[in-house]
C-alpha cells in the first residue's frame, strides 16, 4: 500500500464494531501479542493460506493499467503501481463449486503421516471498506453484512462447508493524523478450528470463503491457516526430538517509514539451535521494499519480506497474490541464543504497509538416541567381544554433560561434553564371551543448556554358541558265520545349541558306511544311516567318525564302535560198543553222542556210516546243544567202521569196532564202560568261541536187523 496525503478520520471510527482493545501506534510502544498456544511436543507447526482477490481477467475501464499488467504484476515482473494491488482493479477469486460463497480460495497443508493435530488455528483479514474516501473504497463493490457478523466458509478435503464465525475480531484505531487519504482501515479476525481437522493426515486440502472485503483499487483480503501437529512419541523421521511451540495473535498495523515491536508473553525458553519463525500478514507489496521482520535485531530473509506470497497457496498459485503473507524462515542459533526467556521480534514499514495478525515460533530440544552392535553377533565362551555404542543428538539444540555407559563395567564408560544437534560420538568396550548368551544394555544420559533431562538406551545381543555332536553305532548280528551280513546303523545327533553344517562319516573299517555330507542338522535334529558288509573270516571293531562345523566355523567331532564275531561250525560225535568180542549172530549196543560245540546253530544234522543201523537225522542243533541215542547191531562179521556226522558245514567221525570169538561159545558180555571205545571229530577250522554246560538228550530209537525187531531202551 502506497502512503498518500493526510486526511481528518473523525467520526468515521464510531461506526465500526471493535470487539478487542486498539493497539497503540507509537512507534516505541511493543504491541503484546496473546498466547494462543504453548506447548513441548514431539511435533512443530505448519502454515498455509492463500488470497482471496485476484486480477481482473479483462481490461476495467481505467486504462492506465492493463490488465496485463496486473497478471504480470503477480508473476513479479514489473514495477511501480502496476506491480501493485493500488493499481489494479482487485476482483474476487472464487475456486470452489459452492455457489453461496462470493469468494474463495485454496491452499495444501502438509502433514507428516500419522502426525496429529493438537492445534488449528483460522485467521482472515481484509479492508472495512468503511472510509469512502480511501483508495479501496471509493465506488468499489462490496459485499453484504460486516467483516465483525460476517462468518466464512471453511471446507476440509472437498467435505462439507462449515460456516465459522470470529472467536476474535480487532479493527485498526488509530489517531486520525496517523492516517493518509489512501490508508485503509484494516481487520482481522480468528478462529479455533482444531475440531475440523482431526483425523486429517499427510496432504490437507483447505479451502476458506466468504472473507469480507470489497473489490477495487487497492483492496486486499485473505486468509491463512496455522496447525500444530504432533507424535505421541518420537518420530525417527519428522519428530525425533520435541520443540517448544509457541502460537500468538494480535493485530499490529505498520504504516510506511514505521517500525514496531512486539512483546511476546508466555514461556518461551531457547535451549540453543535455530529456531522457526512463522508470521501471517496482510497488504505486503512485492513491489515495495524496506519492510523487514527483525529478530533481536537480525533482519530475517532481506529487507522486502512482506511480499504477499503465500506458503501452500494452491489456487490461485501465483508468487504475488497482492494480499497475504504467510511464511516460515529459520533464525540461527546465534540470534535466539540458548537460555534465553525472550525474544525481541520488530516490524519495519520501510515503504510499504502492512497488518500483522499472527506469530508462530518454535524452538528445538535436544533429544538423544544411542545404538549399539557388537563386532560379531555370535561367537564361543571365551572368545574377545567388542561393543561399540554411538550416541546421536537427534535433536535441533545442543545436548551437555553427556555420560554413555557400556553394561556395568566401569571401564566401559565415558563423558562428553557436548553434542550438537545432529552429531554422534562413539563408544567402545572390550569383553570376553561368558558361558551363555548374553545382552550388553548401552545407555547415554544428559541435559539440554535449559535443564531438561536426557536419556537413551539400547541393547545389543551375542548368541554365544556351544557346539556339540554325538553319534552312536549299532550291528545286527553280533555273531555271524563267514560269508553272512552284517547292517550297521549309524545315528549321529545335534546335541548343541546351533545347527551344525558339513556333516561328514569316516571309518576305515566299513567303507560302505562312509558319508560326504549329511547336510545342516539343527539343535536336536538326529540323522541315521544305515551300511552294511559281509563277513570275512575274521569279525571285526568298527569305528565311525562324525565332523562338522558349526555356524562360526568351529569342527566337532564324536565317535563311536560296534562289533562283530565270525565263528566256525564244528561238531563231534562218541561211540560207544557194549562189548569188544562176540559170538556170531550176537547183539551189540551202541551208543551215539553227538555235540555241537560251536556258538551258532547247526542245521541239518545227520548220522551216517557204519554200522548203517545207527544211521540218524538229528535235524538242528542249538550252540552247545548235546543229544545222544542208542542203537543195536548183531554182529555176523568182524566190525571195523566209522559213523560220521554231518551238519552246518561241519563233520566229524568216530570208529566202531566189534570182534568175533573164536569159540563158538557165545562169551558174557562185558559193561559198556569196560569196553567202551571214543572218537571225537577235529575242528574244521579254527575253534569255537565258548561252551555252556548243556543236558544231555537221550534219544529212543527203534532198530530193524534182519528179521528181528528190537527196541533200545535208553
Amino acid at each position: 500500500m502506497r502512503v498518500g496525503r493526510w486526511w481528518p478520520l473523525l467520526g468515521t471510527i464510531a461506526l465500526l464494531a471493535v470487539t478487542t482493545p486498539g493497539f497503540p501506534s507509537g512507534a516505541s510502544d511493543a504491541v503484546p501479542l496473546s498466547v494462543h498456544f504453548d506447548q513441548t511436543l514431539h511435533g512443530d507447526f505448519a502454515l498455509v493460506g492463500n488470497a482471496v482477490l485476484t486480477c481482473p481477467a479483462r481490461q476495467t475501464p481505467d486504462a492506465r493499467y492493463p490488465a496485463e499488467r496486473c497478471a504480470d504484476a503477480q508473476r513479479r515482473k514489473g514495477g511501480g503501481v502496476a506491480a501493485l494491488n493500488n493499481g489494479h482493479h482487485m476482483v474476487w477469486a472464487d475456486v470452489d463449486d459452492d455457489n453461496t460463497t462470493y469468494n474463495s480460495s485454496t491452499a495444501r497443508l502438509a502433514l507428516p503421516p500419522g502426525a496429529r493435530v493438537a492445534y488449528a488455528e483460522l485467521g482472515w483479514a481484509g479492508t472495512t471498506g468503511a472510509l469512502p474516501d480511501a483508495s479501496c473504497g471509493r465506488g468499489d463493490t462490496s459485499p453484504p453484512g460486516s467483516p465483525l457478523t460476517q462468518a466464512v466458509a471453511f471446507t476440509v478435503n472437498g467435505g462439507p462447508t462449515r460456516r465459522i464465525g470470529p472467536d476474535g475480531f480487532t479493527v485498526t484505531v488509530d489517531d486520525p493524523g496517523t492516517l493518509s487519504r489512501t490508508d485503509q482501515q484494516f481487520y482481522s479476525a480468528h478462529a479455533d478450528v482444531t475440531t475440523d481437522l482431526a483425523g486429517a493426515d499427510g496432504d490437507v486440502a483447505v479451502t476458506v470463503g466468504d472473507v469480507w472485503t470489497p473489490q477495487g483499487f487497492d483492496c486486499f483480503g485473505g486468509w491463512s491457516l496455522t496447525v500444530v501437529w504432533q507424535f505421541t512419541s518420537p518420530d525417527p523421521r519428522f519428530a525425533p526430538a520435541r520443540k517448544h511451540v509457541l502460537v500468538y495473535g494480535g493485530h499490529v498495523r505498520l504504516f510506511t517509514r514505521e517500525a514496531r515491536t512486539v512483546a511476546l508473553a508466555g514461556s518461551m525458553r531457547a535451549a540453543g539451535g535455530p529456531a522457526r519463525v512463522g508470521v501471517t500478514a496482510y497488504e505486503g507489496d512485492w513491489a515495495n521494499s524496506g519492510d523487514q521482520l527483525l529478530v533481536n535485531g537480525e533482519a530475517q530473509a532481506g529487507d522486502n519480506f512482506f511480499s504477499s506470497f503465500a506458503d501452500g497457496g494452491l489456487d490461485p498459485n501465483v508468487p504475488n497474490n497482492m494480499s497475504v503473507d504467510v511464511k516460515t524462515v529459520e533464525v540461527s542459533g546465534e540470534v535466539v541464543k540458548a537460555g534465553d526467556t525472550s525474544a525481541q521480534f520488530a516490524f519495519t514499514g520501510g515503504g510499504d504497509a502492512y497488518l500483522v495478525q499472527g506469530l508462530s515460533v518454535s524452538l528445538p530440544r535436544p533429544a538423544l538416541a544411542i545404538t549399539t552392535n557388537t563386532d560379531r553377533p555370535a561367537a564361543h565362551v571365551g572368545d574377545a567381544v567388542v561393543q561399540t555404542a554411538e550416541v546421536t543428538n537427534v535433536g535441533g539444540a545442543p545436548a551437555s554433560d553427556i555420560a554413555v555407559r557400556i553394561g556395568s563395567a566401569p571401564a566401559c564408560a565415558q563423558r562428553i561434553a557436548m553434542l550438537a544437534g545432529g552429531t554422534s560420538a562413539t563408544v567402545t568396550c572390550a569383553g570376553t564371551a561368558p558361558e551363555d548368551d548374553y545382552s550388553a544394555t548401552a545407555t547415554a544420559t544428559g541435559k539440554s543448556l535449559v535443564g531438561d533431562d536426557l536419556t537413551a538406551e539400547a541393547t545389543a545381543t551375542v548368541d554365544v554358541l556351544r557346539p556339540a555332536v554325538r553319534i552312536s553305532q549299532s550291528a545286527a548280528p553280533t555273531t555271524v558265520l563267514q560269508g553272512q551280513t552284517v547292517a550297521f546303523r549309524l545315528e549321529v545327533g545335534n546335541i548343541g545349541d546351533t545347527t551344525l553344517s558339513g556333516l561328514a562319516v569316516q571309518t576305515e573299517s566299513a567303507p560302505a558306511c562312509r558319508r560326504a555330507d549329511l547336510g545342516p542338522l539343527d539343535p536336536a535334529g538326529v540323522a541315521t544311516v544305515d551300511c552294511s558288509v559281509v563277513a570275512g573270516d575274521e569279525g571285526f571293531v568298527n569305528t565311525v567318525t562324525i565332523t562338522g562345523t558349526d555356524r562360526l566355523g568351529l569342527a566337532v567331532s564324536a565317535s563311536a564302535q560296534a562289533a562283530f564275531t565270525v565263528v566256525h561250525p564244528r561238531l563231534s560225535i562218541t561211540a560207544v560198543w557194549s562189548a569188544d568180542r562176540v559170538a556170531t549172530g550176537s547183539a551189540v549196543t551202541v551208543t551215539v553222542t553227538v555235540s555241537n560245540p560251536s556258538a551258532v546253530r547247526l542245521d541239518g544234522v545227520t548220522v551216517s556210516g557204519e554200522p548203517a543201523s545207527c544211521g540218524h537225522e538229528l535235524g538242528t542243533l542249538d550252540p552247545y546243544q548235546t543229544v545222544s541215542y542208542t542203537c543195536l547191531v548183531t554182529i555176523e562179521s568182524d566190525v571195523d567202521s566209522e559213523l560220521i556226522v554231518t551238519g552246518g558245514g561241519a563233520t566229524a567221525s568216530a570208529p566202531v569196532r566189534v570182534g568175533l570169538l573164536s569159540s563158538a561159545a557165545p562169551q558174557p558180555e562185558a559193561p559198556p564202560e569196560q569196553i567202551a571205545r571214543k572218537a571225537e571229530s577235529a575242528p574244521l577250522s579254527k575253534p569255537a568261541v565258548g561252551a555252556v554246560v548243556v543236558t544231555l538228550a537221550v534219544v529212543g530209537m527203534f532198530l530193524v536187523i534182519g528179521a528181528t525187531t528190537a527196541a533200545t531202551k535208553p
